[in-house]
């Protein structure tokens, strides 16, 4: 079993970021993590959480692989199998699960 998790300091750092949670990171959740953390807008923090032991280790070994009109790239970041306790909720919640 792959663990991972995002390291709560990330928020803590700027209180005023807007937190996104990514459930599913799969082709759908997969576009749109990857779309987001490419913008690596500072007022966002993206957190893309999976509970599929094989997506994490892709992502982790190969990135987030965009495809599309303005070319095949691949995207960095991070990817969570667990989520830790935070005393800051998420402002968004993307699902994108079968």
């Amino acid at each position: 079993m792959v663990s991972a998790s995002i390291p709560p300091s990330a928020s803590e750092i700027n209180p005023n970021r807007q937190r996104v949670l990514i459930v599913g990171c799969g082709g759908l959740g997969g576009i749109v993590a990857g779309s987001l953390i490419e913008r690596d807008d500072p007022s966002l923090e993206v957190v893309p959480f999976t509970t599929n032991d094989a997506i994490a280790q892709a992502v982790q070994r190969n990135g987030f692989q965009l495809k599309g009109g303005d070319g095949d790239r691949v995207v960095r970041g991070p990817i969570a199998t667990s989520l830790p306790d935070t005393t800051r909720p998420f402002d968004w919640v993307i699902l994108a699960t079968q």
